[in-house]
């Protein structure tokens, strides 16, 4: 079986743009918010609530399942541009046929 397969690809994980659009923009945003948050009380010398360290912990878990998305997602386009740049590379060593 070929390795460049549709089978093969990780990037088919989610293969919707806009899906994993919406998942890594709401997971940043998510962290943004509730870093800040931690940032704020913490400045004021406030002790975080039970809620907030739940849920940082709880981000910190999901970034595994976001980072991996992304990677799976990434390798493919990165593997693909690089087969499309050996194949260039091989097509400019060939040899161009004589003209008469």
């Amino acid at each position: 079986m070929d390795e460049n397969t549709p089978s093969n690809s990780l990037g088919a994980i989610i293969s919707s743009l806009a899906a994993r659009r919406f998942i890594y923009s709401t997971y940043v945003l998510a962290l943004l918010v509730v870093g800040a948050t931690q940032v704020a009380l913490t400045s004021l010398s406030i002790t975080n609530p039970d809620w907030l360290i739940a849920t940082l912990a709880v981000l910190g878990y999901l970034g595994v399942p976001v980072a991996g998305l992304a990677v799976a997602n990434t390798s493919k386009k990165a593997t693909d541009a690089e087969s499309q740049t050996d194949d260039e590379a091989a097509a400019r060593q060939q040899p161009r046929p004589a003209t008469a």
